[in-house]
Order: C-alpha cells, then sequence, then structure tokens
C-alpha cells in the first residue's frame, strides 16, 4: 500500500520512488524507514522452508552452532576476545525489524548472552559419558532459549545466519529495480563464517543507500508478526499475508526441543554419534 499521507515518506518504496506493488510482487515487506515493524524472522519457517536456500541457512546455523560448542569444551577459560568473536551476535539493525518504537537501533545480543552461551554449551558438553545424562532437555541452560529471550531476540540470532541471504536478496532487488544513484557498495561485516581460518569474514555488496547505511529487504514468506504492537488498522492490512507468530514461551519450548536433538543433547550414544558427526564436519572445513 502506497502511503501519500501530506506527501510523508513512511515506506520503503516511498523512499526510492518505486510503486509498493513492485516490492510486494518481489515477495518482501515493504518495511518503514521511520521505525521498526514488529515482524520476526522465524527460525522453523527457516528450517522448513520448501526453498533449499533457506533451508542451508539452517544447515550453517547448526554447523556454528557445533563448532562453538567442542570449542566450549575445549577452551575453559574463555578469553573476552574469543566471546566477542564467537559468540556475540548484533542486531542486524538494517531490516528494520523488531520491536523498537523509535528508529531501528535494538539492544541486540551483548556479551551476557556471549557469556551464557558459552556457559550453556559448555555445560551440555561436559554431561557427555555420564550415567546421569538422560533424554531430557540441558537446552534451558542456553540463554537462546531463557525466560528473558523472547522471539526478537530469537531472531535476531538467527538473521546473523541469514544475513548473507538477504544482502544477496536485496541485492538483487536494487539491480533491478532501483536507480544506481540510490545505491552504492557497502562492505558488510560478519556475513559468513570461515572455519579454516575460525573467524567471520565481511564481504562486499550492492544496496540501497538510506542516512550513509543500507537498508535490507526480508522476505514474508520467512516472518511472522506481533498483533500486539500493531495498533493500526492499516498497518495490520499491510502484513496480513504474514503468520502471526506463537507467544515467546511456546517459541521457546519449540526451539528448546528442536536443538536439544541436534546439538547432542540425548541418550548417551546418540550424544557420542552426534558429536563424531561434528568432528568429522570440523575436520571437513
Amino acid at each position: 500500500m502506497d502511503s501519500n499521507l501530506n506527501d510523508v515518506k513512511i515506506f520503503f518504496s516511498d523512499y526510492y520512488g518505486i510503486s509498493s506493488y513492485v516490492v510486494e510482487e518481489y515477495g518482501a515487506v515493504n518495511i518503514s524507514l521511520i521505525n521498526d515493524f514488529p515482524l520476526f524472522i522465524d527460525p522453523f519457517l527457516l528450517f522448513n522452508n520448501d526453498d533449499p536456500i533457506l533451508r542451508n541457512i539452517h544447515d550453517e546455523m547448526i554447523s556454528y552452532l557445533k563448532f562453538i560448542q567442542m570449542k566450549s569444551e575445549s577452551l575453559k577459560n574463555p578469553s573476552n576476545g574469543m566471546l566477542k568473536s564467537w559468540f556475540v551476535f548484533s542486531e542486524v539493525k538494517q531490516t528494520w525489524l523488531g520491536l523498537s518504537r523509535n528508529g531501528n537501533s535494538g539492544r541486540g545480543l551483548g556479551c551476557d548472552f556471549a557469556r551464557n552461551l558459552y556457559d550453556g554449551l559448555s555445560t551440555v558438553l561436559n554431561s557427555f559419558g555420564k550415567e546421569l545424562l538422560t533424554k531430557s532437555s540441558h537446552m534451558e541452560k542456553l540463554c537462546l532459549i531463557s525466560p528473558r529471550v523472547g522471539r526478537d531476540k530469537i531472531s535476531d540470532f538467527t538473521t546473523n545466519f541469514a544475513l548473507e541471504y538477504l544482502l544477496k536478496y536485496t541485492e538483487q532487488f536494487a539491480r533491478r529495480f532501483l536507480d544506481p544513484l540510490q545505491c552504492r557498495y557497502f562492505t558488510v561485516p560478519r556475513v559468513c563464517f570461515d572455519y579454516v581460518y575460525q573467524k567471520w569474514i565481511p564481504k562486499r555488496f550492492y544496496l540501497p543507500e538510506y542516512n550513509n547505511d543500507f537498508v535490507l529487504l526480508t522476505p514474508k514468506s520467512i516472518l511472522t508478526r506481533d498483533d500486539t504492537f500493531i495498533n493500526r488498522s492499516d498497518m495490520l492490512e499491510h502484513l496480513s499475508t504474514i503468520a502471526p507468530s506463537v507467544d515467546d514461551e511456546t517459541l521457546r519450548f519449540e526451539l528448546d526441543n528442536y536443538l536439544s536433538s541436534m546439538l547432542c543433547v540425548g541418550d548417551k550414544d546418540e550424544s557420542k554419534n552426534n558429536k563424531n558427526k561434528a568432528d568429522e564436519l570440523l575436520i571437513k572445513n
């Protein structure tokens, strides 16, 4: 829906002088560039997606979690540098999604998240081979699904692994539909993880420019909405094709249940088998 409220520019299409229909037909959300939309990337919409490229994001996420899971076992006293490099995940504010009431800068996932993630993963690994290990979940110790983490932070975490996909998705749109004067090349940090050098690496992309920063478009197919924070009928209509999100408690449980099966939390034999598979993955990389 195009905004023509006193010619005030609200949506992405307004700022770039294109029809909202173009954005909608591309499959993306016509985001607001005034403040965040209450939309969230749902990890399960990536895990179960028909698009193999999107499902690959799931594989990348699990591979990386297994990598830092094993590092948590071998490095008992992590340095601040290690935590910042491997365990801190910043909010990707350029999507303009989340719960920020003003602008697009939320709190993201900082040092407390990093420390809790390290502690949770190392605790899980320390249980390998012990008689007390049961099929019950140990993942409640991970801050990913602690009571203080809701769908916004789960979305922030997931977006870090979907970042390269979103950058390519937006770059393709920019090349097809936007004026070159509206875009430029940006070097984006922490786009993908290099298992040889064991560090996150940057990449360069051609993207829409807004206030000396870039903007990212997100496909509707991987998003859920929070109607609690949508208080305008026109906005609800604008987002009506996006599935409503489940509550935070349900999402934490579902993620707990799924990651428990993926990150070596199960019976003793299954845990050893999954750990061996993770070791093989790192050797291949």
